[in-house]
C-alpha cells in the first residue's frame, strides 16, 4: 500500500475530534478537514479536483444534499474512500430536542420545557414535571435499546458495518460517552478513529493505543438527569447545562427561566412553538399522566 500523505475528513461535528485522533495515528500525513461537502456550495468538478489531491477521504454520507464517495472512486484510482457512521446516541439525553416557530428556531432545548411553555406554566411549576414518573411515561428510561439500534443502523450503512460490536463494547465501557444526543466525547471519537486506521492497514495493536484526542465538543454539555443517571447506573452532576456561547445554568428553575427567555427572544410564541417530528399533544398526555 502506498504511504498515506493526505487525509480529508468530512464528518460534521465529529470532524475536529476525528482529525485530532487521525493526526496521532498517522503522524506523517497531513489531515484536512471540512464539516461536509454540500452540493449547494460545490460542483462535481470542484469535488473531483479536491479528491485528486487526497489519498484518503473519510466521510459521513448524509443524504442527497451532500457528496458521497461512490461516484468518484472509479475515476480516482489512488483514492481510498471510507464512509463512517454519525455517532448519535440519545439514551443519556432523551429529552433534548430542537424547537421552531414562526419567528425562528432553537437547536437544543428540552421537550418537556417546550410543552410547559406552550401550556403557560411558570418555571417553578414546570420544574415539577421533571420526575421519574414523567420520564417513564415518555419512554426516557427505556431509550437505551432504541439508541443502540439506531447506532447499529448507522454503522450498517457505512464501510464500518462489520465493526459495530467492537465499537459498541469499547464505548460502553467508557460510561457516559456523549455530551448530548449528537455530540460524542473525545474518547468515543478516538475509538472510531482506530477503526478507520484498521481499515487503512494499521495492525491490531492500534486498538489499544492511547489517543489524547482533542475534546472539541465539550463546549456544549447537556446533563444526564438524576433519575435517568440512576436508571443507567451513572453519576449525575444534577441539572447543569452549558451552551456554546458560554452560558452555564445550574438548577431546573434557572434553566427553565433561561429557556423561556430564549423562546421569547427568538419570537417563538406559546401558540406556534413546536418540535419537528414530535406530537406535542401526545407528549402532553404522557406528562399529565404522571
Amino acid at each position: 500500500m502506498n504511504p498515506i500523505r493526505r487525509i480529508l475528513i468530512t464528518a460534521f461535528c465529529q470532524t475536529p475530534g476525528l482529525a485530532s485522533a487521525m493526526k496521532l495515528l498517522f503522524p506523517g500525513a497531513e489531515v484536512f478537514t471540512r464539516a461536509a461537502i454540500e452540493k449547494k456550495s460545490a460542483t462535481t468538478e470542484d469535488v473531483a479536483h479536491l479528491l485528486r489531491q487526497i489519498d484518503v477521504w473519510v466521510n459521513i454520507e448524509a443524504g442527497e444534499e451532500f457528496f458521497a464517495g461512490g461516484p468518484f472512486v472509479g475515476s480516482h484510482p489512488n483514492l481510498t474512500y471510507i464512509s463512517i457512521p454519525m455517532i448519535e446516541f440519545g439514551a443519556f439525553h432523551p429529552d433534548i430536542c430542537a424547537a421552531k416557530g414562526r419567528g425562528g428556531s432553537i437547536d437544543y432545548t428540552s421537550a418537556i420545557a417546550v410543552w410547559a411553555y406552550k401550556n403557560g406554566m411558570p418555571p417553578d411549576q414546570a420544574a415539577g414535571l421533571f420526575n421519574r414518573r414523567t420520564f417513564t411515561n415518555l419512554g426516557y428510561l427505556s431509550e437505551w435499546e432504541r439508541s443502540v439500534a439506531r447506532l447499529r443502523r448507522s454503522f450498517a450503512a457505512s464501510h464500518l458495518a462489520a465493526d459495530f460490536d467492537r465499537f459498541y463494547l469499547r464505548i460502553k465501557r467508557l460510561g457516559l460517552f456523549m455530551y448530548s444526543a449528537t455530540h460524542p466525547r473525545a474518547a468515543a471519537l478516538a475509538e472510531l478513529a482506530k477503526l478507520i486506521a484498521l481499515k487503512l492497514g494499521q495492525d491490531a495493536t492500534v486498538r489499544d493505543a492511547d489517543l489524547p484526542t482533542l475534546d472539541a465538543l465539550s463546549y456544549f454539555i447537556w446533563p444526564v438527569y438524576p433519575d435517568i443517571a440512576e436508571n443507567l447506573s451513572l453519576p449525575s452532576s444534577g441539572y447543569v447545562r452549558q451552551w456554546g456561547d458560554g452560558a452555564r445554568v445550574q438548577g431546573l428553575e434557572p434553566f427553565l427561566t433561561h429557556s423561556f427567555a430564549q423562546y421569547r427572544a427568538k419570537a417563538l410564541g406559546p401558540d406556534d412553538i413546536e418540535i419537528p417530528g414530535v406530537d406535542l399533544a401526545h407528549l402532553g398526555n404522557a406528562v399529565k399522566a404522571a
